[in-house]
């Protein structure tokens, strides 16, 4: 088993993981709650019990009040958990915050940084715990990466010598000074030239590509705006109040304003904020984001979005509080960062296709006078 070097890990009892998403019931969980001493009481309290969704499969999800796991008591403390065992709880509840990726190379043991102890770096390193880690991982089915070819885009097929060969450039780049940009923009580039080749002797030619950085401006503004703008009917009246510095609301980070008084906070970000985008961005390639779900091209504009997007709501947080920077206002953007784009991976998948295919045509265009 690998373990993303430095991480730290012990669950600080914060009741993050119970709220805000919906948690799959699989069947013998299922069957050690019902009609169980707790559920009969929670029925009475609640009136609620673990709920039995239509659908494909007709997944068992837990009930939840409020956005709550209907079993969480007032001190954020989970009463299967406490009542019955930790081994009652829902195989999802006990994975959480782990995201095991098995690979040709050994399982790699990634984590979301929705958790609040895996953002803090909170608790024990990782490799202490190996033997209870190991245990935990023979009851999960971890994701498997590698042992079938990979699609470089849609209908380009990237084998996984090469993909490697990616994940250590921009493993590499993420590790040093540099500002988080420079690899990413760097290995879209190389896996942007004609031909889809994946091209990373290339790479360093991005600089001279201002047309990278431009796009960027136009995709972030629509990102942002499929994130906070009220409806999807909304969406694209908000990325041109960005774009052309109109009033604009953040509701989730509670604050409204124009872009401009956004941009002018930039120069002021202190040198960890740096530093904790680096670390994530480094997670995120450990547990194979880059190869999962979608193309790799997908990917690599996400990530590439990624650092733009973690400033941004990390600058708004603190303009909604009007006092100054400090760790939770990263927090709290790497928390919806991660529960809506990195973690969970839900909607905007033609948004992805269309970035990629955006960025995709650009370079190749470009790339033929550099």
């Amino acid at each position: 088993m690998r373990f993303l070097p430095g991480q730290r890990y012990d669950c600080l009892q914060c009741g993050r993981s119970c709220q805000g998403w919906a948690v799959e019931v699989d069947p013998a969980t299922r069957g050690r709650l019902r009609d169980s001493p707790l559920e009969l009481r929670v029925l009475q309290e609640t009136g609620l019990t673990a709920t039995l969704l239509p659908g494909e499969g007709r997944k068992v999800l837990m009930a939840r009040r409020e956005g709550a796991c209907i079993y969480l008591d007032e001190r954020n403390l989970c009463r299967i958990h406490g009542e019955m065992g930790p081994g009652a709880k829902p195989l999802g509840c006990r994975q959480f915050p782990f995201l095991p990726v098995e690979t040709p190379e050994g399982v790699h043991l990634g984590l979301s940084f929705y958790c609040t102890a895996v953002q803090q770096n909170s608790g024990r390193e990782l490799e202490e715990q190996s033997d209870e880690l190991s245990a935990l991982l023979q009851r999960l089915a971890p994701r498997r990466a590698g042992f079938e070819p990979l699609w470089l885009d849609e209908g380009v097929p990237l084998e996984w010598p090469e993909y490697l060969r990616l994940e250590a450039f921009l493993w590499e780049g993420l590790s040093g000074p540099d500002p988080a940009e420079t690899p990413l923009a760097a290995s879209l580039w190389g896996a942007c030239q004609p031909g889809l080749k994946l091209d990373l002797a290339r790479a360093p030619l991005f600089d001279t590509a201002q047309e990278l950085w431009d796009i960027r401006f136009m995709c972030l503004a629509i990102l942002v705006a499929s994130q906070e703008a009220p409806d999807p009917e909304s969406i694209s009246a908000m990325a041109e109040d960005l774009k052309y510095d109109r009033p604009v609301t953040f509701p989730r980070l509670g604050w409204s304003g124009r872009r401009s008084l956004i941009d002018a906070e930039f120069a002021g970000l202190p040198d960890w904020v740096e530093q904790e985008i680096r670390r994530y961005l480094r997670s995120l390639v450990f547990r194979k984001f880059v190869a999962l779900d979608r193309p790799v091209l997908q990917n690599l504009v996400c990530l590439f979005m990624l650092p733009a997007l973690l400033r941004c709501f990390t600058l708004v947080s603190r303009l909604s509080h009007g006092g100054e920077l400090v760790r939770e206002d990263y927090f709290r953007a790497l928390s919806l960062v991660e529960k809506d784009l990195t973690h969970t991976r839900q909607g905007a998948e033609g948004t992805w296709a269309s970035f990629a295919r955006l960025y995709r045509e650009t370079i190749a265009l470009v790339a033929r006078y550099v």
